[in-house]
């Protein structure tokens, strides 16, 4: 029996890459899913494909757009931060992380 079965999971950046999977993965495991991204389309996309969950809007550098998901969703169980920027050198070039 899976651990999230019924689990309501958050994950954010859940529009593409590694998000995406993951919410298939859990979605296929019975975990209860709330999607986040800021790419209105793909998040669409996704939320197509996932019959049951529901998705919000959210740019995780605003605090504003925070303490609205926060107002909105309730009762997570599980929260995967994955949303990030990719930064491209060395680390000490790179000015926006």
């Amino acid at each position: 029996m899976s651990r999230v079965r019924d689990r309501h999971v958050l994950i954010t950046g859940a529009a593409s890459g590694m998000g995406r999977l993951m919410a298939h993965q859990l979605a296929r495991e019975g975990a209860r899913l709330s999607l986040v991204d800021i790419d209105v389309a793909r998040l669409y996309s996704v939320a197509a494909e996932l019959p049951g969950c529901t998705f919000y809007l959210c740019d995780i550098t605003s605090r504003n757009e925070i303490a609205d998901l926060r107002a909105r969703v309730h009762g997570v169980d599980i929260l995967i931060n994955n949303a990030g920027v990719i930064g491209h050198g060395a680390y000490v070039d790179v000015d926006h992380l």
